[in-house]
């Protein structure tokens, strides 16, 4: 429910009452009265209301159901279509300091009417400054006239994308937790390999042990690989070269344990899972100058899109069996040299194992849900705006004697500052089930991470310095 607020919230205002004093008269004189004339300086005019709401919420509830069946087994109900969304937008009355443009000093003036030097002379006795009288209010602010500048945001299109990767993930995962069959080709090369990365490593150790004192090792442990490899030293930056070794030839055969682990693992009733988090990125937006006012926010929390698997099978034999991988055409891009790279890009393997796989399973059912949790605010950026007031003395009819000097301005500070004025929290699930494990879709979606762009930029290095050996050989 919006309400109103004053488009000027009066905090002082300049009024003078009227008033009059009458000296008394000596020696046979006269009386002498001094007066104020009433007058008031009033805070600006067409100060209309202006209207906001608090607190607004917008929800969203769909309790539909899917209970499918197959074979008398009912799917878990994590797998039926469910959306909950609860938006609630607040917004906020910013403030700022303003003041008049120009405000009265009054004084007063007492005295007597008396007879000096043969005339009736008034004779001040006393002079009272009330200091300076100026109006002051709060100017009201429910929203700003402009772009909005948002500086950190939940991408839309990451959304997207990682509802295709986590479910080819998880349905990949479903069909085949172990690829035995590229195991077996790439198995000539994993000796080799293993056993030129730990000589790499064990002569590198030798040298840093030799030629390094241990406070300097140390220093060397807390590098990233990426540092390393940049590092000014040569032993550093091949001990970083070394890491690409480890992490193609002996790192695989740790994923392939791990992989022989979770086929042996699994069930008549098999449950596979994958998540990706989606957090707010910097944008390409910047603020306008600090000189000038704008509108500017941001998005905090995340998001986070989860894929669920349910499998069936009728016997546990069955069930590891369909974990073991034995495709010809997946074992063919595998060996395809540099088709990782390419994966990089366009999801091509996880589109060749989906679409070619023959699943095993009695029963299936398949989510992709999104939990949404993050809050969008929006601030005014205030420019630094100082004010002042000029004062002008007022003083009584009649005054008597010298007219005092005016006053210095009177500064209103208005420094350079933000406030909110609007927070959109959004909490939110969605989900929608998965019709088939085989039912696959390419996708063009570049993900290149810090150890991808690391691994780009040595095998860059290495095909070049083939390409270098082989036209000057």
């Amino acid at each position: 429910m919006a309400i109103s607020v004053s488009r000027y919230e009066k905090v002082r205002d300049c009024i003078i009452d009227a008033w009059s004093t009458t000296w008394p008269a000596v020696s046979g004189c006269g009386t002498r009265t001094e007066y104020y004339s009433a007058t008031s300086y009033l805070c600006p005019s067409g100060a209309e209301q202006v209207w906001y709401e608090p607190e607004r919420v917008n929800e969203v509830q769909d309790r539909r159901k899917m209970n499918g069946k197959t074979s008398g087994r009912k799917y878990p109900y994590i797998h039926t279509p469910r959306l909950v969304s609860r938006v609630i937008t607040r917004q906020f009355v910013a403030k700022r300091v303003c003041g008049g443009s120009s405000g009265l000093r009054p004084y007063r003036q007492f005295g007597s009417v008396e007879r000096v030097g043969g005339y009736c002379t008034p004779v001040v006795s006393r002079v009272d400054d009330l200091g300076s009288q100026y109006p002051l209010w709060i100017e009201n602010y429910t929203g700003f006239t402009g772009n909005d500048n948002v500086l950190y945001a939940i991408d839309t299109s990451e959304i997207t994308a990682a509802k295709t990767s986590v479910e080819n993930e998880a349905a990949i995962s479903a069909l085949s937790s172990y690829d035995l069959l590229t195991e077996i080709a790439e198995a000539r090369e994993i000796p080799g390999a293993v056993r030129s990365a730990s000589e790499g490593l064990y002569n590198i150790l030798k040298k840093l042990a030799r030629d390094f004192d241990p406070k300097t090792l140390r220093r060397a442990s807390r590098f990233r690989p990426r540092d390393l490899l940049r590092h000014a030293d040569r032993v550093f930056r091949t001990l970083g070269s070394t890491w690409m070794g480890y992490r193609y030839a002996v790192m695989p055969l740790v994923y392939s344990y791990r992989d022989v682990l979770k086929t042996a693992q699994r069930g008549v009733n098999n449950t596979t899972r994958n998540a990706k988090v989606i957090v707010p990125k910097r944008t390409a937006t910047g603020v306008p100058s600090s000189t000038t006012d704008y509108k500017w926010s941001y998005d905090e929390g995340s998001v986070v899109v989860r894929a669920n698997i349910f499998q069936h099978f009728e016997w546990e034999t069955l069930a590891k069996y369909s974990g073991v991988g034995f495709n010809p055409l997946v074992t063919a891009w595998e060996l395809i040299p540099y088709s990782f790279v390419f994966d990089w890009f366009v999801n091509m393997g996880d589109y060749i194992t989906r679409t070619t796989a023959i699943p095993c399973n009695d029963g299936f059912a398949g989510s992709v849900s999104i939990r949404s949790k993050y809050t969008r605010k929006t601030y005014i950026h205030f420019k630094s705006d100082n004010q002042s007031v000029t004062i002008w003395n007022y003083i009584p009819t009649n005054w008597w004697g010298s007219t005092p000097p005016n006053p210095p301005s009177i500064p209103i500070p208005r420094p350079e500052e933000s406030q909110m004025i609007q927070s959109i929290e959004t909490d939110a699930y969605e989900r929608n089930p998965m019709f088939a494990l085989n039912a696959a879709r390419l996708q063009f979606n570049p993900s290149l991470n810090w150890k991808r762009l690391l691994d780009s930029a040595v095998l860059s290095s290495n095909l070049l310095k083939t390409l270098v050996k082989k036209v000057f050989k």
